[in-house]
């Protein structure tokens, strides 16, 4: 199987040599990656678009409630239509999702995991999000989704991803202790949660692992186990007017 991203590289430094570089990037609607996870199964990583509502729907269901209440912090079993159509349609540079699917001869494709992230007005900040179903959690997934939307920010002007977070004191502190003040920000709002605002590492060579000591990797980890609560501001819709 050739390997897809040194052919978007190669077809990217051509562009640049002949001075084609605006709104080239490498993760766009044609990015395409075959990923094998750690317990040797392989998934499909490719940007999330509008034909993607079934597969959305599907992966949502297959959440644990908790999962579900932790990704839209309410109890429901499946998104609405207004949801579906705004994690399924934007415009690819300040909102930007990749998906994981699972595909077998003869079966439908399966929707496995998904990851986002969203600008925050016209600036360099975006607020991120990761999610994964339940039985494919602790497999690399998650880490190698957030390295791609690293990548992807990056090559579109976002230098730094901004977290709203609840915690209990116990959850709260101990993230606070184990990341990095010289690569984060925290502050209070109003209500008494978090709010962390984490300066994205410029991305090494693909050939080279993810930057799993990271803070961004901590906090993702915590929100995996729940000891810290994400709170969706920008990666799920605003109530309809």
């Amino acid at each position: 199987m050739p390997n897809v991203h040194m052919v978007r590289i190669t077809a990217l430094a051509f562009l640049r040599r002949r001075g084609h570089t605006r709104n080239v990037y490498q993760y766009d609607d044609s990015y395409l990656e075959f990923l094998e996870l750690s317990d040797g199964s392989t998934v499909v990583l490719r940007p999330i678009r509008p034909a993607d509502k079934t597969l959305m729907q599907e992966g949502f269901q297959a959440l644990s409630p908790h999962s579900r209440y932790q990704r839209v912090m309410g109890q429901k079993k499946q998104l609405t239509d207004y949801e579906l159509r705004y994690l399924t349609e934007f415009d690819g540079i300040d909102h930007y999702a990749i998906g994981a699917a699972v595909r077998a001869p003869s079966v439908a494709p399966r929707g496995v995991g998904a990851g986002r992230f969203v600008r925050l007005g016209d600036t360099d900040i975006a607020e991120p999000a990761v999610t994964i179903i339940d039985e494919f959690q602790g497999k690399g997934l998650g880490t190698t989704i957030l390295d791609r939307l690293l990548r992807a920010a990056w090559e579109r002007g976002i230098r730094r991803f901004h977290f709203e977070l609840l915690a209990d004191n116990v959850g709260m502190k101990r993230l606070i202790e184990a990341v990095s003040h010289q690569q984060v920000e925290f502050s209070r709002d109003d209500a008494g949660g978090l709010v962390a605002v984490f300066a994205l590492p410029e991305p090494t060579p693909l050939e080279v692992a993810p930057p799993e000591k990271h803070p961004l990797f901590h906090v993702l980890g915590q929100i995996a186990r729940a000891d810290v609560t994400h709170l969706h501001r920008s990666t799920m819709p605003p109530p309809p007017t």
